[in-house]
């Protein structure tokens, strides 16, 4: 199994911003991507007062009316915790 950051949530100028977008930065797309093999969950981490963003409840919503899991996350063992009930092969604890 693989997990693969989105580089999406960044400050950036207003020039370095337009860049991203023509470059392909889809604004909210999840921050994680988890892949094994016949699988793709999506995962949007935030810190404990953290917020969804409109874009990103979009994001979400379109990626789980695709049939793709997907969820809103405050640590570590909640996020391992989602990805193991949903089959992924991900044994032991993150550090």
């Amino acid at each position: 199994m693989s997990i693969v950051a989105v580089p999406n949530a960044a400050k950036r100028t207003q020039w370095a911003a337009a860049r991203a977008k023509r470059e392909g930065m889809a604004t909210g797309f999840p921050d994680l991507m988890a892949i094994a093999p016949g699988k793709i969950a999506f995962l949007e981490i935030k810190t404990a007062k953290g917020r969804v963003s409109a874009h990103q409840g979009e994001w979400l919503d379109r990626l789980h009316a695709m049939g793709f899991p997907c969820g809103v996350f405050r640590d570590a063992d909640s996020a391992l915790e989602f990805l193991r009930h949903e089959g992924f092969p991900f044994f032991g604890r993150l550090t």
